[in-house]
């Protein structure tokens, strides 16, 4: 019985007549599986011609080019057409469409109203996905006019934050959605941060930072309040006045600074 051999789909002159140009290099194309329901072959083809490169110049290096951009059971599908039943990029082109096209479905204003985010999602990811959802709209709508219906369709906590203001478009939606959950990156790593210390009084806040150099084996000396009644440290007091009942009398405020910190220690030491 003989063994069966593979034979393209294209006749043998298309790859003695149209050869690649010297040192062209295959590129790595976007692959299409058939298997996804979302995936059109519309947009693959139109995404291949953007990475065919010096080869969409001419349609018989588009053709003998387009097997490596299938996997899967489309690239099965290639695998059994018959010989020399293309002989065109047009008769490729028309086949694949004719075998995996499939429509997708329209969507309307409601559809688009009912968007939300996923609980997995990121809201730039949700955005996005809102965009391409736009386009199948069969109503024609602003992205001015969508800004609301994706900022409803957010999480609680950017939903509150952006409820009410005004953005122009999705683009400008987008860059401040960016820019506003790097603030909270921030504000969380600063407040987990080791690197800086916060303490707050009445008055102010002040900010006290770890040395540049983490690998230093200075001493630290400590010592803990064990009284039950508060103690006052001269070096800590900040004196000042105010009137009451007409009676102008020194109002005690105090701050903790770690500046200061061998004061503390010294006067805590004193009073034993």
């Amino acid at each position: 019985m003989p063994r069966p051999s593979y034979m393209k789909p294209y006749p043998d002159w298309i790859d003695k007549l149209y050869p690649f140009p010297r040192g062209y290099k295959v590129p790595e194309f976007s692959l299409f599986s058939g298997e996804e329901k979302v995936q059109s072959t519309v947009e693959h083809v139109a995404r291949l011609s953007a990475q065919y490169g010096e080869a969409g110049a001419h349609n018989f290096w588009k053709l003998r080019l387009f097997a490596s951009s299938l996997t899967k059971i489309t690239f099965t599908w290639y695998s059994h057409l018959s010989p020399n039943s293309i002989g065109s990029w047009k008769d490729l082109e028309t086949k694949f469409h004719e075998e995996f096209y499939i429509a997708a479905p329209d969507v309307t204003l409601d559809d688009l109203a009912r968007i939300s985010q996923l609980p997995s999602e990121t809201v730039e990811k949700y955005i996005s996905r809102f965009r391409n959802l736009r386009t199948r709209c069969m109503t024609q709508i602003s992205e001015g006019d969508c800004v609301p219906m994706v900022v409803k369709g957010m999480n609680f906590s950017m939903r509150e934050h952006f409820k009410g203001h005004h953005f122009r478009d999705l683009f400008e939606l987008t860059n401040r959605v960016t820019s506003y959950k790097r603030l909270l990156q921030e504000k969380e790593q600063r407040r987990g941060s080791s690197k800086g210390t916060y303490y707050r009084d009445q008055l102010d806040v002040a900010v006290i930072s770890d040395s540049e150099d983490d690998s230093s084996d200075d001493e630290v000396c400590m010592a803990e309040f064990l009284g039950k009644n508060p103690t006052e440290c001269a070096a800590l007091k900040k004196p000042g006045y105010m009137k009451k009942n007409k009676v102008l009398i020194i109002r005690k405020e105090y701050s903790f600074d770690l500046t200061k910190a061998d004061e503390i220690f010294d006067a805590l030491l004193k009073d034993g």
